[in-house]
């Protein structure tokens, strides 16, 4: 009976400790499928980290080649202010001296009107014949003569220099003007484009910010999987 006993004492022991081995196995074959699903997940986590890392540095590249073109086209901007401020001083300057030309010209005219008119005035029958017995010989008249053709010639060279100094100056005056709006054209442009630049930079910046925050997220999510491994 004891010997009996003792059997079944020792046979239901061997079978619990057959059943506990069994257990432990399959919670060790478990754990280690865990195990090896979060080394997966890592693994995967890690290579999508790889990813967005690369593809952030692509963004990143690309938005210090629009901050350099930014700098570049600031420059010309300012190089186009500058540009635009000096010709408007200039035509200013042209302006100025144009007017003075003009003066200059009207009263240049007004004054040969006025000795045209004198000589008119005084070219009668009775000035010509008193011009002859006043003149001392035929040279004398003759220098009366010439100094009133050189009056003439004096005032229409004076008037045409006049009439070429106001047609240079208005010349150079519109040639600025010109000047200035093609500038101005020019310069809208370049406004253009940086407001554009401007834009392209924004929605880059935002979209490298979104791949912090999803490297971010990554990481964190990497590292719990790390703890678990």
């Amino acid at each position: 009976a004891c010997t009996i006993a003792c059997g079944l004492i020792s046979s239901h022991l061997l079978s619990a400790e057959a059943s506990n081995l069994s257990s432990l196995k399959q919670q060790q074959q478990q754990l280690q499928q865990q195990i090896n699903q979060n080394q997966n997940a890592l693994s995967q986590v890690n290579k999508e980290i790889d990813r967005m890392e690369a593809e952030r540095k692509e963004y990143q590249l690309y938005l210090d080649d629009q901050k350099s073109e930014m700098i570049n086209l600031m420059k010309d901007i300012a190089y186009y202010e500058t540009a635009i401020e000096e010709k408007t001083q200039s035509i200013a300057d042209a302006t100025v001296e144009l007017e003075a030309a003009m003066k200059l010209q009207d009263e240049q005219y007004d004054a040969m009107m006025v000795r045209i008119q004198y000589m008119y005035e005084s070219g009668s029958n009775d000035n010509y014949l008193l011009m002859l017995l006043t003149s001392q010989d035929f040279t004398d008249l003759l220098n009366r003569a010439e100094y009133v053709d050189s009056l003439y010639a004096y005032d229409s060279a004076m008037l045409s220099d006049y009439e070429q100094l106001v047609s240079g100056i208005t010349i150079m005056r519109d040639t600025l003007e010109t000047d200035k709006r093609n500038l101005e054209a020019e310069q809208v442009l370049l406004d253009e484009h940086k407001v554009e630049l401007e834009r392209i930079m924004a929605e880059l910046e935002d979209t490298i910010s979104d791949y912090d925050k999803l490297v971010a997220d990554a990481e964190k999510k990497a590292k719990e999987y790390k703890t678990q491994i």
